[in-house]
């Protein structure tokens, strides 16, 4: 069984962006619930957060 982990990958403080890497046997459900997509690996990626009942937690702004 593969280990699923979430981790901040961006620095302390404030920041025009903020990463969260996330890796293991869960990312596809973690991603469809949060994200409503499966973002491609290993690129970056404009997203909006949901929560648990898909309401919008925090938008995605396209500059």
């Amino acid at each position: 069984m593969q280990d699923t982990i979430v981790a901040i990958d961006t620095p302390i403080g404030r920041g025009g962006i903020g990463i969260i890497r996330v890796s293991g046997s869960l990312v596809i459900k973690i991603a469809n619930i949060i994200l409503k997509q499966l973002p491609k690996p290993r690129y970056a990626t404009y997203s909006n957060f949901c929560d648990k009942n898909s309401k919008l937690i925090d938008q995605r702004i396209d500059l």
